[in-house]
């Protein structure tokens, strides 16, 4: 179940908490596709341009509502004295901070380098279950006190558990369940705040295993953290652009979380660890890869032509008019998509897929797709069908269109209003 904070990773109030669910993310077996209409009828799909890439729909920016990166960011890094995987974790994080893969992904959003302080070992047992109320007394109690150090506006204290301890998120769920883990703030007794970060022990991740998943959530949080570090109280790089808005309910706004649903994102680039590519605003614009590192192979996806503004209200962020298409419940209504990529391919396939039934696979299916035709090239533009069966959460329902190649998937987020 996604939810995020993603409260934020999806939900946005503040954009924090990453969904836990693996179910068909990226795995084109697994996508509900309602198929291919045959109307018999000749249908006007263009031709593949050597044009790269075809004009198409722009892709989002995220932008800054106005709060601060952290310049100097500096991770305090704190597990239990008993956990096996501590010394990785040590290592992990400073070949993080050498790397040049840190500048790459937050660079852009005015976070400074990454320095690591000295890690912090809990003598106790590790509890069987912790939930954030738990998890902020226990930061209260020691941040400027014990030997830990304090907090300013540059430090995240991100805590390491061990696998056998759940961690709850209130209204969200249970780790590696319902969500991954997560970046957030709280207040300190005599003023003052602190970013954390909440890192489960999950066994897998988008088919990832082992201390692989440790690297890439610890990665995704700290450039989150790093770009947004007090996603309540003074937000900052929090949410992508009005007419993109939707793509703020899922994948959430954070560098890492526009990158993080699609499995050749994760890469292993930081000596022998794995990490989780982050969001370019700028080759987003000129429509090349914007999850970076970028590949070298081209870039492609399929890009919704949405013909009507519809209301999206998220969180504390009010009423907004994003693109979008008018469907009342019980009716049809196609769309164009342009199929787009800024060098040649072979053609790739599409498919759409009810983001409901992502975040609750035995939830009520809200849209129903049917496509005229599933594949093709830069260039060629496909018809989407889309019947709306069931009101949404937010006045309409979220959609993706998944664009695949060879082991390749990329996704573009689109909104049903009701």
């Amino acid at each position: 179940m996604f939810a995020a904070l993603l409260f934020a990773c999806g939900g946005t109030t503040s954009g924090n908490v990453d969904g836990g669910s693996d179910a068909a993310i990226s795995d084109s077996g697994s996508k509900k596709d309602s198929g291919v209409a045959d109307t018999g009828a000749d249908v006007d799909n263009g031709m593949p341009s050597d044009m790269f890439p075809f004009p198409h729909p722009p892709l989002p920016q995220i932008v800054n509502v106005g709060g601060p990166s952290m310049t100097a960011p500096k991770v305090i890094p704190i597990v239990y004295a008993s956990d096996g995987y501590k010394q990785q974790v040590s290592q992990f994080l400073q070949q993080l901070a050498a790397s040049q893969f840190w500048g790459v992904a937050t660079k852009e959003y005015g976070a400074g380098p990454l320095s690591v302080g000295q890690m912090i070992e809990l003598q106790q047992t590790p509890p069987l279950v912790m939930d954030d109320f738990d998890i902020q007394a226990l930061l209260a109690t020691n941040i400027g006190k014990n030997g830990w150090p304090t907090a300013d506006a540059n430090t995240i204290f991100q805590i390491f558990f061990p696998q056998q301890t759940k961690v709850m998120y209130p209204k969200v769920g249970q780790s590696c369940v319902d969500f991954w883990s997560y970046h957030m703030e709280m207040p300190l007794d005599g003023g003052g705040k602190a970013a954390y970060a909440v890192e489960p022990r999950c066994s897998k991740l988008l088919g990832t295993t082992g201390f692989d998943v440790v690297s890439e959530r610890a990665s995704h949080d700290l450039i989150n953290a790093a770009t947004n570090p007090f996603s309540i109280s003074s937000p900052a790089w929090a949410l992508t652009d009005d007419p993109h808005l939707v793509w703020s309910l899922f994948p959430g706004p954070g560098p890492a979380s526009m990158c993080a649903w699609e499995r050749q994102n994760y890469v292993r680039i930081v000596g022998n660890f794995q990490v989780n590519k982050a969001w370019s605003n700028t080759a987003a614009k000129a429509s090349h890869d914007p999850c970076m590192p970028s590949s070298p192979d081209a870039y492609f996806n399929a890009a919704p032509v949405f013909p009507d503004k519809v209301p999206l209200t998220i969180g504390g962020w009010g009423m907004r008019q994003i693109d979008g298409v008018k469907i009342p419940v019980g009716q049809s209504k196609t769309i164009d998509v342009i199929l787009f990529s800024d060098a040649p391919t072979e053609a790739f396939t599409v498919q759409a897929q009810d983001v409901d039934l992502i975040i609750d696979p035995m939830g009520t299916q809200k849209l129903d797709f049917t496509w005229d035709r599933t594949s093709g090239k830069n260039g060629e533009k496909l018809h989407l069908t889309i019947k709306s069966l069931a009101a949404g959460p937010y006045g309409g329902a979220e959609f993706i269109i998944w664009s695949s190649l060879a082991n390749v998937t990329h996704a573009w987020w689109g909104f049903v209003g009701n």
